[in-house]
């Protein structure tokens, strides 16, 4: 098989198991009902994947990786701790929102399956990493208070996002003016951690 055609096929049946967990949850989903959905024969899963564990291992890796990566991408063209902050959040709901079936399979499925932990676990490490060093800049602009406790602030942001996307994307199902979120979350967290300046809007 060619490589361009096995990577086809294997990104098709993780787009579909995606799919399937996200309808009938990992414990209902069967590796008959992925494969119906990917349109291959049962056998063919078993050509990429062990079992349906696995696949969401796979999932995890690959999935998470990129999504994380475009993390990285959003808060590294940030001019300043506030924009850089408004990019991560506004990246993090949009992707999520704009696809919910993996908001559901990351928030609901990935945290009940052991071999799944260790790379959510580095993930979640990361994030939070990302989150303290905006603050930090933020402290050095001025902007953040020298006195705040990061490791607090940083934990408690991340769960605020996923509160956002637990409630509003994965049990409601909601569609989001997601711009208008992020910045209401932004502002919110700043007024909090030190005044900053009305002016100092984005533009949509």
């Amino acid at each position: 098989m060619q490589t361009e055609d096995r990577e086809g096929k294997y990104s098709t049946i993780l787009d579909s198991a995606v799919k399937v967990f996200a309808e009938h949850g990992v414990d209902n989903s069967t590796v008959s009902k992925i494969a119906a959905r990917a349109g291959v024969a049962d056998g063919t899963i078993y050509l990429y994947f062990k079992n349906k564990k696995d696949i969401l291992i796979k999932f995890a890796d690959d999935r998470g990786e990129k999504i994380f990566k475009k993390f990285e991408e959003a808060v590294n063209q940030g001019r300043n701790s506030r924009e850089k902050l408004f990019n991560l959040i506004y990246s993090h709901i949009k992707i999520f929102s704009e696809d919910r079936n993996i908001a559901v399979v990351y928030q609901c499925e990935l945290f009940r399956i052991h071999d799944c932990q260790p790379k959510i676990q580095e993930l979640s490490v990361r994030y939070r990493q990302l989150l303290k060093d905006i603050f930090q800049l933020g402290q050095s602009e001025g902007i953040v208070s020298a006195d705040e406790d990061l490791d607090f602030i940083k934990n408690a942001v991340s769960g605020s996002i996923n509160e956002i996307i637990n409630t509003l994307i994965v049990k409601e199902n909601k569609k989001l003016d997601v711009f208008n979120v992020s910045e209401k979350l932004v502002d919110f967290i700043f007024k909090g951690l030190g005044a900053i300046p009305d002016s100092f809007g984005l533009n949509k």
